[in-house]
């Protein structure tokens, strides 16, 4: 039997190698490659590792402290923030109405931290947090920033609020963030709603009427269980900048974990059950859990919110309309992946970029509300 011939390999010349593919250059090549990818990607594991190792734990360290229901101890003395730091006494009974008047809770001196994004230099026998310049009337816009801990722990100062504010003076263009030390419901003090309430409000009439910081210049934020307070202060107030807004404290005192733990992102974020039981208990200690005031989801009302998570009631929020078909300007920035409350923690997750863009954002929605301003 005849052998078969191969034509093509008869007929045509055979091709050359690249270089490339020859021995033993394509072996060292492949290696390069390989090595190459390996040492691009090192930087993305390392901080991938480390994200989940500080989510790890904080959730630890909150789990901890909330197991033990460790007492935050808050003063009214300047401290290291020295001249940044002010007291803002109550103002009079008729300003405390409806839910903010209690038997139980009185009106108290307010502690608020001054981050500023220039210093004044026009009198040097001002502290740059307790005076107002001639420019201070112009449209530059300052935030009044309200801390989460679930009600229990933080006092807004520099160790806790320092990078936050830091991001909110650099990339949203505010001129400066008064962050309020508002009392906790915990021990030692145990002060329930509606004392933290009653001192965000103090700490708003004190800018406004103390520092003559005009209303239409001061942009009220807050994080966390902070974003629960300005929600109950939008009843009082017009605009607002909410990050990761706790919306429904009431569900987290139920007899299980489900609610908390059911979450799709509960095994990357830094939030233990037993610290959200904590603060809601605490904070609702003479009130229902369920009362507008403490769990706003399910209690829309009109506003104009930004918002940085809580799809839930946005979309509440969304569908209120008000006499003469008034609707909220509410807008949503949500982050796939990105653990509870990047502004406050995000320094030490990793987050820096996070928290750069969703600054960046607050300053764009300021500066779309408020035309003109500086």
């Amino acid at each position: 039997m005849a052998k078969q011939t191969n034509l093509a390999t008869a007929a045509e010349p055979r091709l050359s190698l690249p270089w490339l593919a020859r021995q033993p250059v394509s072996s060292v090549y492949n290696v390069c490659y390989l090595a190459t990818l390996v040492l691009v990607r090192v930087p993305y594991w390392i901080l991938n590792l480390r994200q989940s190792l500080m989510v790890t734990l904080i959730k630890a360290s909150i789990h901890g402290a909330s197991v033990l229901e460790k007492p935050t101890p808050l003063s009214l003395e300047p401290g290291k923030e020295k001249e940044q730091f002010l007291v803002a006494q109550p103002g009079s009974e008729a300003d405390y109405v409806g839910p903010l008047r209690s038997d139980a809770v009185a009106p108290a001196p307010v502690g608020i931290t001054c981050f500023t994004r220039k210093p004044e230099t026009t009198d040097k026998q001002k502290s740059p947090a307790s005076s107002v310049s001639s420019s201070e009337s112009q449209p530059s816009m300052v935030m009044l920033h309200v801390h989460g801990g679930a009600f229990v722990i933080g006092d807004g100062r520099i160790d806790q609020m320092g990078y936050g504010a830091s991001m909110l003076l650099r990339h949203a263009g505010v001129r400066r963030v008064y962050s309020v030390q508002y009392r906790l419901a915990c021990r030692p003090d145990s002060v329930p709603f509606p004392g933290a309430l009653q001192d965000v409000l103090t700490s708003y009439l004190y800018l406004v009427r103390e520092l003559g910081i005009p209303a239409e210049n001061v942009v009220v934020s807050g994080d966390s269980a902070g974003g629960n307070l300005v929600i109950g202060l939008l009843r009082y107030l017009a605009d607002a900048v909410l990050f990761s807004p706790w919306v429904a404290p009431a569900q987290c005192l139920g007899p299980d974990d489900l609610v908390v733990t059911s979450n799709p992102h509960y095994g990357t974020d830094i939030l233990a059950p037993a610290f959200l039981r904590w603060g809601a208990a605490a904070y609702s200690r003479l009130v229902p859990a369920s009362d507008s005031y403490i769990s706003p989801l399910g209690h829309p009302f009109v506003t104009a919110v930004l918002e940085v998570e809580g799809m839930r009631w946005v979309r509440e929020m969304r569908e209120v309309t008000a006499a003469g078909g008034k609707r909220n300007d509410v807008e949503l920035n949500y982050e796939e992946g990105a653990p509870h409350d990047t502004l406050l923690v995000g320094n030490n997750l990793g987050w820096d970029e996070s928290v750069r863009e969703v600054t960046g954002k607050v300053g764009e929605f300021i500066r779309r509300k408020t035309p003109g301003s500086g």
